[in-house]
Protein backbone atom coordinates (compact mmCIF):
# COMPACT_ATOMS: atom_id res chain seq x y z
CA UNK A 1 0.00 0.00 0.00
CA UNK A 2 1.16 3.46 -0.67
CA UNK A 3 1.56 5.95 1.87
CA UNK A 4 0.33 9.63 0.40
CA UNK A 5 1.43 11.23 3.22
CA UNK A 6 5.05 10.01 3.03
CA UNK A 7 5.02 10.46 -0.76
CA UNK A 8 3.54 14.02 -0.18
CA UNK A 9 6.12 15.08 1.93
CA UNK A 10 8.80 13.73 -0.60
CA UNK A 11 7.02 15.72 -3.05
CA UNK A 12 7.10 19.17 -1.41
CA UNK A 13 10.82 18.20 -0.49
CA UNK A 14 12.29 17.94 -4.36
CA UNK A 15 10.58 20.93 -4.86
CA UNK A 16 12.23 23.09 -2.81
CA UNK A 17 15.30 21.58 -4.51
CA UNK A 18 14.75 21.96 -7.19
CA UNK A 19 13.31 25.78 -6.87
CA UNK A 20 16.33 26.67 -4.89
CA UNK A 21 18.33 24.99 -7.76
CA UNK A 22 16.63 26.76 -10.18
CA UNK A 23 17.42 30.46 -8.32
CA UNK A 24 21.35 29.11 -7.86
CA UNK A 25 21.60 28.44 -11.63
CA UNK A 26 19.97 30.84 -13.33
CA UNK A 27 20.72 33.93 -10.69
CA UNK A 28 17.40 34.08 -9.68
CA UNK A 29 15.41 34.76 -5.98
CA UNK A 30 14.15 32.01 -4.74
CA UNK A 31 10.77 33.58 -5.15
CA UNK A 32 11.31 34.10 -9.30
CA UNK A 33 12.77 30.67 -9.35
CA UNK A 34 9.21 29.38 -7.71
CA UNK A 35 7.02 31.47 -10.04
CA UNK A 36 9.06 30.13 -12.86
CA UNK A 37 8.37 26.63 -11.71
CA UNK A 38 4.88 27.43 -10.91
CA UNK A 39 4.27 28.59 -14.15
CA UNK A 40 5.79 25.17 -16.09
CA UNK A 41 3.09 23.30 -14.02
CA UNK A 42 0.52 25.71 -15.08
CA UNK A 43 1.16 24.88 -18.89
CA UNK A 44 1.64 20.98 -18.25
CA UNK A 45 -1.89 21.59 -16.89
CA UNK A 46 -2.59 23.12 -19.46
CA UNK A 47 -1.21 20.50 -22.05
CA UNK A 48 -3.27 17.65 -20.26
CA UNK A 49 -6.62 19.53 -20.43
CA UNK A 50 -6.32 20.13 -24.41
CA UNK A 51 -5.41 16.53 -25.00
CA UNK A 52 -8.83 15.39 -22.96
CA UNK A 53 -10.47 18.02 -25.50
CA UNK A 54 -9.11 16.73 -28.55
CA UNK A 55 -9.88 13.62 -27.39
CA UNK A 56 -13.64 14.46 -26.71
CA UNK A 57 -13.27 16.49 -30.14
CA UNK A 58 -12.06 13.06 -31.87
CA UNK A 59 -14.95 10.81 -30.32
CA UNK A 60 -18.05 13.28 -31.16
CA UNK A 61 -16.57 13.20 -34.53
CA UNK A 62 -16.34 9.52 -34.94
CA UNK A 63 -20.24 9.45 -33.18
CA UNK A 64 -21.18 12.02 -36.22
CA UNK A 65 -19.37 9.98 -38.59
CA UNK A 66 -21.13 6.66 -37.84
CA UNK A 67 -24.55 8.47 -37.88
CA UNK A 68 -23.98 9.12 -41.30
CA UNK A 69 -21.94 6.00 -42.24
Amino acid sequence: MVDWEKVRKIHITLLDYVDQHIADTAGLSKSSAQAKQSLRARIKVTEVYAKIVDEKKIEAMNLVNNIFA
